[in-house]
């Protein structure tokens, strides 16, 4: 199967009833499985200049202490093609003013195993770089390096994920 699967972390049927870092596009989720009492909170940053929250970068508790990354855009990330050939975009992000580093993506599909053309996740490491630039940072510029098509360049305001990150404990 390619792909993580893009549970519903992204989808905003209940984004209203979220909670949020006031002053911030910072929106979290705390939940807990209801059997296991496993931690699987949510984590939303909206695009500061996308006005809708369509593009977003998510976390996701998954329950065991660890956690996943998604990049969720209005705009198509790659081609049908590129996805069946696993041809994933490179991702670009900056912290503040450091250095720019490049990091690989996988795919993403969703609940029924179907492909996700404006989402992209990350392997641990990088789920770990991402979460450590949110977390020192005060910005953080995403570029995707699309195969085939037009770079995009996205910028999240990491003000209030650090306090957002706590309110759901931190995914442990």
């Amino acid at each position: 199967m390619k792909g993580k699967v893009l549970l519903a972390l992204l989808a905003f049927a209940g984004f209203a009833q979220a909670s949020y870092v006031p002053g911030t596009s910072v929106y979290y989720f705390p939940e807990k499985d209801p059997m296991t009492d496993a931690n699987t909170g949510r984590l939303i940053v909206a695009e500061v200049n996308d006005t809708q929250a369509a593009t977003v970068i998510g976390v996701k508790c998954l329950g065991n202490g660890d956690f996943d990354i998604f990049l969720k855009t209005k705009n198509p990330l790659m081609t049908a093609a590129s996805y069946e050939n696993e041809a994933f975009p490179k991702l670009m992000y900056r912290m503040d003013s450091q250095a720019a580093k490049t990091i690989s993506t996988v795919g993403v599909i969703d609940d029924k195993g179907a492909p996700v053309y404006n989402s992209l996740a990350f392997g641990d490491a990088e789920d770990k770089a991402l979460l450590q630039a949110f977390i020192k940072g005060n910005k953080v510029a995403i570029r995707v390096l699309r195969d085939g098509m037009s770079q995009l360049d996205y910028t999240f305001n990491a003000r209030g994920f650090t306090a957002g990150f706590k309110a759901i404990n931190n995914c442990k």
